[in-house]
C-alpha cells in the first residue's frame, strides 16, 4: 500500500483510478496541443509571426492548459 502522508493508505483500486484519470488528463493535453499545430499555419498566417513567436504560442498554450487542468481535477 502507498501511504498519503496523511496516515492513510491507497488501495490498488483507487492506486488504478488515479493512474486512470492521470491518463486521461495527459490524453487531453496532447489532443488540444495536436489539434493547435493543425491550426499553426493560420494563426501564423492571421498574426504574421516568426517561427519563434509560433513556438512560444504551442509552449504557452501546452502549459496553461495543463496548469488548469489541476485545478478543474480538484473541483469536483
Amino acid at each position: 500500500m502507498i501511504s498519503t502522508g496523511t496516515g492513510q493508505t491507497l488501495s490498488p483500486r483507487h492506486r488504478r483510478a488515479v493512474l486512470g484519470v492521470m491518463c486521461l488528463a495527459l490524453m487531453m493535453v496532447v489532443s488540444a496541443v495536436a489539434s493547435l499545430n493543425v491550426a499553426l499555419p493560420d494563426v501564423a498566417r492571421e498574426t504574421q509571426a516568426t517561427q519563434t513567436e509560433l513556438q512560444w504560442i504551442v509552449d504557452a498554450y501546452a502549459l496553461v492548459f495543463a496548469c488548469l487542468l489541476l485545478p478543474a481535477g480538484a473541483a469536483r
